[in-house]
């Protein structure tokens, strides 16, 4: 049985009123002593909600090992909700998301200098935001956001990690290369971050994925597809999709937000889909990765609201000026983009200790251990903050 998971449900104003529902959930896994992974759904419920937007959805993946990945991940997901929170509106949604992950980055890698965590309080982040009919994603690390839209899943991020990398560049990467697991950015660690922006229009039917690579490292996209069609309600589907990767192995952390837009069609049960919910298909490959606590910096929270009180997405924008953090209204500077060897080696390959391989990360039976020799080679400087559309990234859809 997955952890529990929580349905949130909400309306759609702008797209004649249709239901907004989402069920989230995150599980330690199988193989983990403790859960690293962090989520979390705020979707307005009312006129009366003086949110100023649809929804806000957040998956977060803690990087560091131990107590900094833990505590990095929930300092994400409640900065997040609770800065939008505190704002009466948003100017340019695209711009505005991305300037926060920047500043979150900016606090962790303060507060990781004061606890002399430098490296070790890192966390991916995917966060959807819905304004009207359009959905606006803003992301970094691995984690991942997908649309099921007429039997047809598509992944609408890119990852940032060593192998998407060399897979663009259409260079085939082994099963044991050493680097497998690299992250080439991530929230946190680095000095320097490039922030992915993307904007999709929504339309009644389509049900969303957001997912740590607890999930999509173990269950394959077609075995994602199948149960986010078979599945009746969002919650289900969450369910369902954290129950996949642990009957998988569960070597991993799992994080699965899945929410509908309207009413979404279900195909009628059959034994395939049966057999997947019950029991992964044992062909599903496993992927490594750290160990973690979960622990939440309820004050790092706190700290980052005040902090973050005046984000602006620019001049002309109706939301106030920053007061206290330059930051939060400028963009991080580009002039130093992309990790260095040893920042890499901090992100960390994520392996698991019983399957060391050359430079990587090993983490021990208690989230932590001894570093080997950095992983080689620096990844060239590469600008990733853009606001997209599904056809600029290519074709990457699972049919029915």
């Amino acid at each position: 049985m997955a952890a529990d998971v929580v349905l949130s449900t909400g309306l759609l104003p702008a797209l004649g009123g249709e239901t907004l529902r989402a069920g989230s959930g995150t599980d330690r896994g199988l193989l983990r002593e403790a859960n690293e992974d962090s989520c979390g759904v705020y979707i307005r419920t009312s006129d009366q909600d003086p949110f100023p937007v649809e929804a806000v959805l957040v998956a977060a993946d803690g990087v560091g090992g131990h107590e900094g990945g833990a505590v990095a991940s929930r300092f994400v997901v409640d900065s997040v909700i609770d800065t939008v929170g505190s704002h009466s509106a948003i100017d340019q949604p695209s711009v505005w998301f991305a300037r926060l992950l920047e500043s979150v980055h900016q606090e962790l890698l303060r507060e990781a200098k004061e606890r002399g965590m430098q490296g070790s309080m890192g966390s991916t982040a995917t966060v959807a935001a819905i304004d009207g009919k359009t959905l606006y994603l803003a992301h970094v690390g691995d984690s991942r956001a997908y649309r099921l839209r007429n039997g047809y899943l598509e992944q609408l991020t890119d990852d940032d990690s060593w192998v998407a990398r060399q897979e663009r560049a259409g260079i085939e990467v082994g099963p044991d290369d050493p680097q497998k697991n690299v992250l080439t950015q991530c929230l946190g660690i680095g000095a320097s971050l490039d922030v992915h922006s993307y904007r999709l229009e929504l339309s009644a039917g389509d049900r969303y994925l957001l997912c740590s690579d607890g999930l999509h490292g173990v269950v394959d996209d077609w075995s994602i597809k199948e149960l986010l069609l078979d599945s009746r309600s969002p919650d289900a589907a969450s369910s369902a999709l954290i129950d996949a990767a642990n009957n998988g192995g569960g070597p991993d952390n799992i994080t699965a937000v899945v929410f509908d837009v309207g009413d979404v069609p279900v195909r009628a049960p059959h034994p395939s889909s049966a057999t997947m919910a019950g029991g992964a298909p044992a062909a599903l490959a496993t992927k490594d990765a750290s160990m973690g606590s979960w622990m939440v910096g309820a004050g790092l929270v706190v700290m980052v609201v005040a902090t973050l009180a005046g984000l602006s997405a620019g001049p002309g924008s109706s939301t106030p000026a920053p007061s206290t953090n330059d930051a939060l209204s400028q963009p991080v500077p580009d002039s130093a983009s992309g990790l260095s060897t040893q920042e890499q080696h901090d992100v960390g390959s994520r392996q698991d200790s019983t399957h060391p391989e050359p430079g990587a990360r090993q983490d021990s039976a208690n989230g932590s251990g001894p570093d080997n020799e950095p992983a080689s080679g620096r990844p060239d400087a590469e600008d990733n903050r853009h606001e997209s559309t599904p056809a600029d990234r290519g074709n990457r859809m699972a049919g029915r």
